[in-house]
């Protein structure tokens, strides 16, 4: 769900773009933290991956970058007050949202899919 919300001055917009960002920023580094080991890990202690195992893999890699790269272009839009520019973008972050929690359907579930979108849609989207 898309909301906009009112600022009383640049202090507040500059206040809240720091936030989105470095939350964004976290995000992204904190997602692929430990990447490496953990795939070392699971070479060493269990069978290699598979071809679908690697494929997956880029797949979320490839959504959660499209993720950080579609919320940045909200922050700058909102930051240069560009509204067209911010819409298109909040719409591509809701897209990317649900295109990110359906692939967790196959694994977890409708339910697990509708809780998770929930989620995106409340952190990502101001």
């Amino acid at each position: 769900m898309l909301r906009n919300v009112e600022y009383d001055g640049k202090a507040d917009r500059r206040n809240f773009l720091k936030l989105v960002s470095v939350a964004s920023a976290a995000t992204g580094i904190l997602s692929f933290a430990n990447t490496a080991s953990v795939a070392e890990t699971h070479a060493t202690a269990a069978a290699p991956r598979t071809q679908k195992t690697w494929q997956t893999a880029a797949t979320l890699r490839d959504l959660w970058i499209h993720h950080i790269f579609w919320i940045r272009n909200v922050c700058l839009a909102t930051f240069n007050k560009n509204d067209p520019a911010m819409k298109a973008a909040e719409q591509q972050v809701v897209a990317n949202s649900q295109s990110i929690a359906a692939t967790m359907e196959p694994f977890y579930g409708a339910a697990a899919k509708e809780s998770f979108f929930k989620l995106l849609a409340v952190t990502t989207v101001p």
